[in-house]
């Protein structure tokens, strides 16, 4: 009975000391990858696309503006729509009209700013 409790006492601590010792042959990564989360891409301003159709709550003589093609944009007015031409300069847009050109920002991929007679804030359309 004594050489069974000596063996089942070995027996343990082997157990014991082997739970506690970390034998790491490169078969495991050290650190699970699958949990860490990466920064979502940032665009570049000159990487945005701005084509489709944004809306403005605060602007009623312009409350909707929609960028097509290249070039091409349409522009609903008070008084109806009419389309013209844009240009783009880095993080502006310069929007053609019979008096004078409207300005824009873009700040984000869904949100361009207005200043002077088109002030204000236009969200994209999703």
């Amino acid at each position: 009975m004594r050489y069974y409790q000596i063996c089942v006492g070995i027996t343990f601590s082997i157990l014991l000391f082997s739970s506690c010792v970390r034998s790491d042959n490169g078969s495991t990564p050290a650190i699970n990858d699958s949990f860490v989360e990466s920064e979502p891409e940032v665009l570049s301003i000159k990487d945005i696309n701005i084509n489709g159709r944004w809306e403005s709550k605060d602007n009623r003589l312009y409350p909707i503006l929609e960028f097509k093609g290249k070039s091409t944009i349409v522009v609903e007015t008070i008084m109806g729509s009419f389309a013209s031409s844009y240009e783009r300069d880095e993080e502006f847009l310069r929007v053609k009209t019979d008096k004078s050109d409207l300005l824009f920002e873009i700040v984000s991929e869904d949100s361009i700013i207005g200043s002077g007679f088109a002030k204000g804030v236009w969200i994209k359309e999703k």
